[in-house]
């Protein structure tokens, strides 16, 4: 009689019974080799470092002039301290008669006529009166052509401490003031020009510009600091 093959299955496993052969436990599902594991991949490179920003100022560098703003600034809030009005901008000029002949400014006789806020530079080209003195308000120019005397009074603000050159053009007398500083070209004479140097510092200072017209014929005023125009915006008053 032929021995029976008993088959039973322990735990997932197919034990197969073989007579005298011995017992083999074959699993139900033999796993595969595992594959080589995959090359890792390679780092990405670092991006470039970026510029460095300037270096800042130091401690020791040239603090730069003020603006003219700052300057006027300055100056306000001293003159509220002690009570005077703030400074606004422009000059105050007045305009005076004198008698016929007068030889000079200084020393004149004067007569009031008119004042008024002057907002421009000093640039009178040499040309005949009958043009009218754009200093004067436009009513007054085809009124006043000879022996008058206009003065401009204020402050000239200054951003740098350095030696200012200043250049006094005119037809007929004008004197320039700029604190302790004096340039005189006084008298009756054509065209004629004078020119000064003087230190000033950052800050504002007391400015006069006085001109006179003589017998009528030609006019001329024009004042320069440093072989330029000095800008309105520098007049206060």
């Amino acid at each position: 009689m032929k021995k029976s093959i008993g088959m039973l299955l322990i735990m997932g496993s197919v034990l197969v019974g073989c007579g005298k052969c011995p017992n083999t436990v074959y699993p139900l599902s033999v796993p595969g080799p595992v594959g080589p594991t995959g090359a890792t991949g390679a780092t990405g490179a670092t991006g470039a470092t970026g510029a460095t920003g300037p270096q800042g100022t130091s401690s020791t560098a040239i603090v730069q002039d003020d603006s003219i703003l700052d300057a006027v600034n300055r100056e306000n809030a001293y003159r509220v301290e002690i009570g005077e009005s703030p400074l606004t901008q422009g000059l105050s000029c007045t305009l005076d008669t004198v008698p016929a002949n007068t030889p000079q400014i200084i020393g004149a006789p004067l007569t009031f006529v008119a004042s008024w806020t002057y907002l421009d530079t000093f640039n009178v080209p040499n040309g005949p009166v009958s043009a009218g003195l754009p200093l004067l308000p436009v009513p007054l120019q085809p009124l006043y052509m000879s022996w008058f005397v206009v003065r401009c009074i204020g402050q000239l603000v200054i951003t740098n401490d350095d030696y200012y050159n200043f250049t006094l053009s005119s037809d007929d007398g004008a004197n320039l003031y700029v604190d302790g500083f004096v340039l005189n070209n006084d008298g009756n004479h054509s065209i004629t020009t004078k020119s000064g140097m003087t230190f000033l510092r950052d800050g504002v200072h007391s400015f006069e510009l006085d001109y006179m017209e003589g017998p009528a014929g030609s006019q001329a005023l024009i004042l320069d600091m440093n072989s330029a125009l000095i800008p309105a915006t520098n007049f206060y008053h």
